[in-house]
């Protein structure tokens, strides 16, 4: 009888909460195509400059049958440091450069050309889904911080931030030796070409689907909620581009903006996760590797702002009803919210899984 009680309520919730979007939609349809169209803005102007001249390339790549030799340089890299395959490289590289999608897309097109193992492409999706130089340096760094060399030092807490992430992986990784590679047929570079760019514009259609979903939540929820401290959390979890020009607005200290890059947001998980689930991860493990990212790069970026003096605010009074509070840049808290999330992610699920 519970578990069909438990259906009954998630029933009962899933068509309140339908109702109260399609009432929302009636009511105040405005106020979420306006949101919208702020989002078609981002993406004319930001998503698809950035990104799909760089989806052409990785999928390029990728689609070469681009081989790396057994015992090679690459292969000494990611068997003494992460325990995984040598073609962990390729993701982690081209993601570093390419943006949050990148590393998710080439994990993927690994897999299915049977280069990478299911529990390969696991661990490297907790890992190897970052931030672009171009968003985290120039967009949040010099434009919206005022201060380029603010938006690098988040940009290395947040690659330290992975690193750190895919060696402690290893050790949910069994290192196999890799068996002799069969010759593939060589594809022409002019198909390859083709191919890339069919697979670029499908992916890059997806994630601006994403965007445009997301921008349309955050404008609802500014007109909803009144508080600008819970505006403001709202903002930081569910869009990364949106997240980061509030916490610049109010002078949020600079490990609180590396924290919310370095999780990206559900706009970001949201855009990986058809990704994620043909590769057989769990999103709830996704999104837990989001959290452990967020708190280390928190603490990287504390430690790089107290060797490299910025001119921020040190602490920022936030206020919930009547009572207020100040948030510091704190190491103590921050290795307690990773202890916290490292709890919470042993605790979900500590059952090996079969890839």
């Amino acid at each position: 009888m519970k578990p069909f009680r438990e259906n009954q309520i998630k029933r009962y919730i899933f068509f309140i909460g339908l109702f109260l979007i399609v009432m929302l939609l009636v009511t105040e349809g405005r106020v979420i195509g306006n949101g919208i169209k702020t989002g078609l803005n981002v993406i004319f102007n930001d998503l698809i400059p950035a990104l799909f001249p760089f989806m052409i390339f990785s999928s390029f790549i990728s689609n070469r049958g681009l081989s790396l030799k057994n015992g090679g340089i690459a292969e000494k890299i990611t068997n003494s440091f992460f325990r995984c395959n040598k073609y962990a490289l390729l993701p982690f590289i081209l993601g570093l450069f390419g943006g949050y999608p990148v590393g998710a897309t080439i994990i993927n097109d690994l897999k299915n050309k049977e280069k990478l193992s299911g529990k390969d492409a696991e661990c490297l999706f907790y890992w190897c889904i970052n931030p672009s130089p171009a968003f985290v340096i120039t967009a949040v760094g010099t434009f919206m911080l005022k201060n380029t060399l603010s938006g690098v030092i988040i940009y290395i807490s947040c690659v330290l931030s992975s690193l750190t992430i895919g060696f402690f992986c290893r050790f949910l990784n069994e290192y196999k030796t890799p068996a002799p590679e069969t010759v593939q047929k060589k594809i022409p570079n002019s198909q390859n070409l083709i191919h890339a760019v069919s697979q670029a514009s499908n992916a890059l259609l997806g994630l601006c689907g994403w965007v445009l979903l997301f921008s349309g939540v955050c404008a609802a929820t500014d007109y909803l909620i009144k508080n600008d401290t819970c505006r403001l959390f709202f903002r930081t979890i569910l869009e990364v581009t949106s997240g980061c020009k509030a916490a610049a607005a109010t002078r949020l200290p600079l490990p609180v903006s590396a924290a919310i890059i370095s999780f990206g947001g559900l706009a970001v998980i949201c855009q990986v996760s058809a990704y994620a689930t043909q590769c057989g991860v769990q999103l709830k493990r996704l999104f837990c590797s989001r959290l452990i990212g967020a708190a280390i790069s928190s603490l990287y970026c504390s430690a790089l702002t107290k060797m490299i003096p910025q001119s921020i605010n040190s602490s920022v009074t936030l206020t919930i009803g009547k009572t207020s509070f100040s948030l510091y840049h704190s190491y103590l808290a921050t290795i307690l919210l990773l202890l916290t999330f490292i709890v919470l992610i042993l605790e979900v699920d500590n059952r090996k899984k079969m890839c």
